[in-house]
C-alpha cells in the first residue's frame, strides 16, 4: 500500500512539472472559397505558462494556397529572429519564423501573426507548423511541451455555387416556358371548338 501511495505521489508530482503550450491556427470564417482572400491567424496558447521564445516553420500545400501577405501588427512577439514578413515571398509552401518575447507572455491566448492566402483550387487543405518549439520564461530557456494544432479545412469552388444558381435559373425559365406553351395550346384548342 505504501509503494502504491509513493508511486501515485510521484505520478502527481511529475504531471505537475509538465509545461505545455500550444501553437495553432484560427480562421474567422469557416467558409473558405477559391480565389477569395483567406486570413489565417497563427496563435499561441500558453496554458498558464510564461513563455519568452518560439520558433517553427509554417507549412501549407502550395498547389492549393498562395501566400500573398503576412501581418504581425498585433503580435505577442516583439523581436523577430527570422522575420516572416521578410520571408513571405515563399512559393514553396513553407514559412519559417522565430521570435522573442523579452518580458515573457503568460496570457491564455495571443496572436503570433496573420497569414493571408489566396485559395487556388477546391478541395481539402491543411496548414500546420513543423519543428515547433516554445521556450519558457524561466531564465533557463526550458523547452515547454509544444503542442501543434493543425488547421484542416475545405476550399469550395465559386464556380460550383454559380453553376448551381445557373441551373436553377434555367430550370425556372424552362418551367415558365412550358406553362406558357401549355396555355397557348389550350387556348387554340378552345378557339377551334
Amino acid at each position: 500500500m505504501k509503494k502504491l501511495f509513493l508511486a501515485f505521489s510521484f505520478w502527481l508530482l511529475a504531471a505537475g512539472l509538465t509545461h505545455a503550450a500550444t501553437i495553432g491556427f484560427v480562421i474567422p470564417d469557416n467558409r473558405v472559397v477559391m480565389d477569395e482572400e483567406l486570413k489565417v491567424e497563427l496563435v499561441l496558447k500558453t496554458e498558464s505558462e510564461n513563455v519568452n521564445a518560439l520558433e517553427g516553420g509554417i507549412v501549407w500545400p502550395s498547389d492549393k494556397l498562395e501566400l500573398i501577405g503576412v501581418q504581425d501588427n498585433f503580435s505577442v512577439v516583439s523581436l523577430w529572429i527570422k522575420d516572416p514578413n521578410k520571408l513571405a515571398t515563399s512559393t514553396l509552401g513553407q514559412l519559417p519564423f522565430s521570435g522573442l518575447i523579452p518580458s515573457g507572455y503568460g496570457e491564455p491566448r495571443g496572436q503570433i501573426l496573420t497569414l493571408i492566402f489566396r485559395p487556388l483550387v477546391s478541395g481539402p487543405a491543411s496548414i500546420t507548423v513543423k519543428d515547433g518549439l516554445i521556450l519558457l520564461n524561466d531564465g533557463k530557456g526550458t523547452p515547454a511541451e509544444t503542442i501543434i494544432e493543425p488547421l484542416n479545412f475545405k476550399i469550395r469552388s465559386t464556380r460550383g455555387i454559380n453553376q448551381l444558381w445557373g441551373y436553377l435559373f434555367f430550370l425556372i425559365v424552362g418551367i415558365i416556358i412550358v406553362i406558357l406553351l401549355w396555355r397557348i395550346i389550350r387556348r387554340r384548342k378552345s378557339f377551334a371548338v
